[in-house]
């Protein structure tokens, strides 16, 4: 483990590439979907690749894992560049991925600015059974807001370092691609049905309703069912 103020990465990463899943519910329309993981890209004919996780060190912090994360999306077509966010201008003619985060929270924020079409497409294909979105995302060193931000993939973790308290870093989608839960679960191990469940069941401002008028077993049940998936 990085000790305090001992981190280092070398400016010769100039390009990261890594995947970010998605769990679009049908019960909140069309939208990206909630967050699952970040993944390698994969090797070989596999479509997915393995988790890979994200960690941060920022300002003079030793390295810290990201425990949660939040997807969102906003629709770059009518997104007002000029008055809001300017730092994104020069990132309007394509899609891309703004990811935040801070040293005080374990918390993380990927924000998608896509078109209108690619959201079309999420969803009718969530229509037909492939609820997991995977998005293949680029991020380039030279494109960073934050001239101090680095980005390194070391095995199985993405590192981003920088000399801020908080940091915005710019990815820009390159593939995405559906496909069913249970393909996702065959190839990762990772059940983003279980994982939805067991947060909106504990979740402390919502999950009390839940836990008061049934078993976990019976709500996972449940949300397994509105999914088309029985396991």
């Amino acid at each position: 483990m990085a000790q305090k103020g001992s981190v280092h990465l070398s400016k010769q990463n100039k390009t990261i590439r890594l995947q970010i899943s998605t769990l679009v519910d049908p019960m909140y329309g069309k939208r990206v979907g909630e967050f699952c993981q970040t993944l390698k890209m994969p090797v070989n004919q596999s479509p997915i690749g393995t988790p890979n996780a994200v960690q941060l060190a920022l300002g003079n912090q030793s390295v810290k894992p990201l425990l949660d994360a939040k997807a969102l999306w906003t629709n770059r077509i009518n997104f007002d560049f000029r008055n809001f966010k300017s730092c994104f201008t020069p990132f309007r003619d394509k899609d891309f991925i703004a990811f935040g985060a801070d040293n005080g929270t374990a918390f993380c924020l990927w924000e998608f600015f896509i078109n209108q079409k690619k959201i079309d497409e999420i969803w009718e294909n969530s229509q037909i059974g492939q609820h997991i979105q995977i998005f293949d995302v680029y991020f380039e060193q030279a494109d960073q807001v934050d001239p101090t931000l680095r980005l390194s993939q070391i095995k199985d973790e993405l590192l981003f370092t920088g000399e801020a308290e908080a940091m915005l870093g710019i990815g820009f989608l390159e593939h995405h691609q559906s496909v069913s839960i249970s393909q996702y679960l065959e190839i990762t191990g990772y059940d983003p049905v279980l994982a939805h469940a067991k947060r909106r069941y504990h979740d402390p401002d919502i999950g009390h309703w839940y836990r008061e008028k049934m078993t976990f077993e019976y709500f996972l049940e449940r949300e397994r069912s509105r999914f088309f998936q029985i396991i």
